[in-house]
């Protein structure tokens, strides 16, 4: 067990904005979830999935939003969820409605609650749904709020634009039962619709929360709880990426201290992974000037490519909100990274960058890092080439391989 204080949540938080790959919420709410988080504890609870008592029950809390112009037929070749929570802002809302964050975060307790009334038990923790700025940093909210633990792993090691990425969906966790709801503004929990739901699988519960949300009550966004399990179902399934919270504690705290001491922070960082063989491996695709940054708006996805001139030529980025393959620009047939592979941005004040911070002319470090060994399961790499075939790829070619075989820069 361990306790976050504010120097750790700080840490945490650009951590999690690294291992996002690009994705995950702006910094921005997460900073503005922290804050409300240290306004209800002066510390948050960490357990290590170990530590987690076998009668103990907890749940996977998270908020989403459905593609809007889509019909619901066609939703899963959008790549369905979004989890980033970027569409969520205080000044300019893109749902609609005007969401604020308090309305977000007082909302997000009710499926939490409703599920409690299903099972008949009350929660002892939760379990982010990946790791990031919004949903990772949403969890902990829940755990604060409710005075419970979260538990020291996600669905993911990183942020996904899909269910059917998630380390959770392929480990024989039943997804029912379930609760969702919505999120009034001004917030009142009178005004607040909440349903349970029992979907019988995985694309069933896609199907489901997108045909929900895309009703006028929810507005094309909502707050999810799911993925019930028990102490002794987390330990003997292991449904999750385990120690990746302390993980993204970690690289903040090597980002954090590089900093201070004058040290270059990429390179400290890339130390830290190569110094730690328990660690995936790391790799440094490139450093330059962002030179071109293309959206096109899928529903509630951004589909991106960002376009990055380094000395060896141009490096683009492309994917779903998150980066999902990144690329020389001189043989698109060639990646440098393919998700699950991580693909991160980082300054060189050490500071990790979101697809939302982007803009042209800002100098960035691109790290390739290798997909944590519960991800590279053959039925989740299966839930990443949706995505990745739209991008014009489809085989998943691990990292490591890509990089330490040939040079594609020669392709």
């Amino acid at each position: 067990m361990r306790q976050l204080g504010e120097q750790e949540l700080e840490d945490l938080l650009n951590g999690a904005a690294f291992l996002a790959s690009g994705g995950g919420g702006s910094r921005q709410m997460g900073e503005e979830i922290l804050q409300a988080i240290l306004a209800k504890s002066e510390t948050v609870t960490l357990l290590d999935f170990q530590e987690v008592e076998q009668p103990q029950w907890g749940v996977v809390p998270f908020a989403a939003g459905a593609p809007s112009d889509v019909h619901p037929q066609q939703a899963r070749s959008f790549l369905s969820l979004h989890f980033s929570l970027s569409h969520f802002s205080r000044e300019k809302p893109e749902t609609g409605r005007n969401y604020t964050l308090s309305d977000l975060l007082a909302a997000a307790i009710a499926p939490v609650e409703l599920v409690e009334e299903i099972i008949g038990e009350n929660f002892s923790f939760v379990l982010p749904i990946e790791i990031g700025t919004a949903n990772t940093f949403l969890a902990m909210f829940i755990a604060v709020s409710q005075n419970i633990a979260i538990v020291n792993g996600d669905g993911a090691g990183r942020s996904v634009p899909s269910l059917e990425m998630l380390t959770y969906s392929h480990s024989d966790l039943p997804v029912y039962p379930g609760a969702m709801a919505s999120i009034p503004s001004p917030f009142d929990s009178n005004n607040q619709t909440k349903l349970a739901i029992y979907p019988n699988q995985i694309s069933t519960s896609n199907d489901l929360m997108i045909q929900t949300m895309q009703t006028e009550e929810f507005g094309n966004a909502g707050v999810m709880a799911s993925y019930v399990m028990t102490g002794e179902t987390l330990q003997n399934l292991c449904p999750i990426v385990p120690n990746t919270i302390s993980l993204a504690l970690e690289i903040g705290s090597v980002l954090r201290q590089a900093t201070e001491q004058g040290k270059n922070p990429i390179t400290a960082l890339l130390g830290y992974f190569d110094e730690n063989p328990a660690l995936p491996n790391a790799f440094l695709l490139g450093e330059g000037e962002i030179v071109d940054i293309k959206k096109e708006n899928v529903g509630r996805l951004d589909k991106l490519e960002v376009i990055v001139a380094t000395d060896k030529g141009e490096i683009c980025i492309s994917g779903f909100n998150e980066n999902l393959v990144a690329y020389c620009n001189n043989s698109h047939e060639v990646p440098l990274a393919i998700g699950p592979d991580l693909i991160c941005y980082l300054t060189p004040d050490g500071i990790a960058l979101t697809n939302e911070e982007l803009e042209k002319g800002i100098y960035l470090g691109i790290i390739g890092l290798q997909a944590p060994e519960e991800s590279q399961q053959p039925t989740v790499i299966q839930g990443y080439r949706e995505g990745i075939t739209q991008l014009g790829y489809a085989p998943y070619i691990p990292i490591q391989y890509l990089l330490n075989s040939f040079d594609p820069w020669r392709c």
